[in-house]
């Protein structure tokens, strides 16, 4: 029905069905009232120029490349703050949850803007396994999380260091929240090319964590429908506490105490293994739920924000 590139929050139609009104946000547009008349539809509000006027919002420029795969894959870079032609920035892949999640036309969250109001560009995509893409690319990666979406979000990096000249592919930071975070872990204990590495409510073992969620993972597409005890070397291939011994990205955990999702025993078990290995990592906690990030405490949540860029700021810059 609607035009362009939005995200639509919610909508309402009049009895006549001729008229609906509806909130949608964008790249640089927190949501916004619409009104559509007769196919045409026209913004009633303007609540993000008063945003604008006391807050740097990033812009991102979206790209599309072909995988190895033969996937067509949708991905965004946005420039940093005080952007110059010709320099080199820091720049952080972001990851997002789900895997059935994804990102799309939206104003995404204040980590991405924190990070590129400080200097850094910022790469994000949706790999195999996001939605939006039809059921059959949605569920692509089940049985198989650290495979395909792996390679695809790896390859991502590349096409975006290959075509934006401004991404130092020698300052690469990587972070995610949920399977986000499970893949950061992922991505550390797999290759060395990313300087730091944040991730925030993570997975990290998943047969010690099964039935320790409050969705099982048997049912997660993680685990093909076995047991554990049926097929152990199976449970501890996907887990990233299995790769530990490879990581040598110096590595932020970031966990909430009352996360019922991703248990904070995956942060502990993670951040104690790298802790005996003498690797650089470290752990810190918040009270809150598996959404404190969003939905915590104001003073927890700008915490938050405080620690990654702490820990971007001491490796990347």
């Amino acid at each position: 029905v609607t035009k362009g590139k939005m995200t639509v929050t919610g909508f309402s139609i009049d009895r006549s069905g001729s008229t609906i009104a509806f909130s949608a946000t964008d790249e640089a547009t927190s949501s916004e009232v619409w009104v559509m008349r007769d196919g045409e539809a026209k913004r009633v509000t303007e609540m993000t120029k008063v945003i604008k006027e006391e807050l740097w919002i990033g812009q991102s420029e979206e790209f599309w490349f072909t995988s190895t795969g033969g996937a067509q894959l949708q991905g965004w870079v946005m420039k940093p703050n005080g952007f110059k032609k010709g320099e080199k920035y820091p720049t952080v892949l972001m990851i997002h949850g789900g895997p059935a999640g994804m990102y799309g036309y939206s104003l995404m969250s204040l980590d991405q803007h924190l990070l590129g109001y400080h200097g850094y560009a910022v790469v994000y995509m949706n790999p195999i396994g996001s939605v939006g893409f039809g059921e059959e690319f949605a569920a692509g990666v089940s049985g198989h999380w650290g495979e395909r979406d792996y390679l695809d979000i790896m390859e991502a990096v590349d096409y975006a260091a290959e075509n934006y000249p401004f991404i130092d592919a020698e300052r690469l930071g990587v972070m995610g929240g949920s399977y986000g975070g499970y893949m950061t872990n992922w991505v550390v204990g797999h290759t060395d090319r990313f300087k730091a590495a944040i991730a925030l409510n993570s997975m990290s073992n998943f047969y010690s964590g099964t039935g320790t969620s409050d969705i099982d993972y048997m049912d997660h597409g993680v685990t093909r429908g076995k047991n554990p005890w049926e097929d152990v070397d199976y449970f501890m291939s996907k887990s990233p506490i299995s790769y530990v011994e490879n990581v040598v990205t110096p590595l932020l955990l970031i966990h909430s105490s009352e996360d019922y999702r991703c248990p904070m025993d995956n942060a502990e078990q993670m951040f104690t293994a790298l802790k005996k290995l003498k690797k650089t990592v470290e752990f810190v906690i918040f009270p809150g739920s598996h959404g404190f990030g969003k939905v915590g405490k104001p003073k927890h949540r700008v915490q938050r924000l405080q620690h990654i860029l702490r820990w971007f700021d001491k490796y990347l810059k």
